[in-house]
């Protein structure tokens, strides 16, 4: 949601979707101590596979944050922690969250949480699977950067390291020599992090 432009919708989605997370394992922490970290992965999977959308969630990251919030605080503040340095370092929220994921089953490991380690191990397997056209960018080098807009002038089929890009697609019956490139500009909506 971050990528839209729209801080405010964004913002509103990561609360609303935590809170999906949190609110469950909350619940189940009055009421049902021993079933909590269970809780929080039911509602982790009801958030990725809802029936009334046909099965087709959102990756989770948000729901996780939320479960985690509820279930150890301190992994909590571990998962805040690792996104914004590696969003602040990278400009990549994909790659944040998925730094991010595997933050709460070292630090629920180290704080004997066994029920929350074996939550959060899964949560994170399954947010890993739900990345994973955005592992395939991040390792093409084409994963929209937090600040970038969506819309790009002059970016075609290319090398995206080398700065430059084909003007348009050439056919392999064509020489390369019709082919001009012209530098890549990308226009950024937001002032870097």
């Amino acid at each position: 949601m971050l990528r839209t432009g729209n801080k405010g919708l964004a913002a509103a989605t990561l609360l609303l979707d935590a809170l999906k997370g949190a609110v469950p394992v909350w619940l189940a922490l009055a009421y049902a101590p021993g079933l909590s970290a269970l809780v929080g992965v039911a509602a982790f999977l009801g958030h990725l596979y809802p029936v009334w959308l046909k099965f087709k969630g959102g990756k989770g990251v948000a729901t996780y944050i939320g479960v985690m919030l509820a279930l150890s605080p301190v992994a909590f503040a571990g998962v805040a922690l690792a996104w914004l340095l590696v969003a602040r370092l990278f400009r990549y929220s994909s790659l944040a969250a998925l730094v991010a994921v595997l933050v709460p089953p070292v630090v629920t490991a180290l704080l004997g949480r066994t029920d929350a380690v074996a939550a959060s191990v899964v949560m994170a397997a399954l947010v890993w699977f739900k990345h994973s056209a955005n592992i395939a960018r991040l390792r093409a080098g084409t994963e929209p950067r937090i600040g970038a807009k969506n819309r790009t002038r002059g970016c075609g089929p290319g090398p995206a390291s080398a700065g430059m890009t084909l003007s348009r697609p050439c056919g392999a019956a064509e020489p390369a020599s019709i082919c001009v490139q012209v530098p890549c500009v990308v226009e950024s909506k937001f002032a870097p992090l």
